[in-house]
């Protein structure tokens, strides 16, 4: 999964229903990777928490993040 500054809400519906299908049904999925770039990681990184949960849990294999800015640069 890439998202290039187009949103990463469609990536966090698939990843719970990943999570929700997997919960149901015991079933196991493939590899799911996350390309993600924002400006600022402490103001815009705002599915941190469930990012790092749903790698932590398995429901995502990697977290791959970009960030074109540093916190305090316009």
């Amino acid at each position: 999964m890439v998202g290039p500054g187009t949103g990463i809400v469609p990536f966090i519906g698939f990843l719970e229903e990943r999570r929700d299908k997997a919960e149901k049904s015991g079933q196991k999925y493939g590899e799911a990777h996350l390309y993600f770039g924002c400006r600022r990681q402490e103001s815009d990184f705002i599915f941190k928490d469930f990012l790092q949960n749903a790698l932590k849990d398995g429901f995502l294999s990697s977290l791959n993040l970009a960030f074109s800015r540093a916190d305090g640069e316009k």
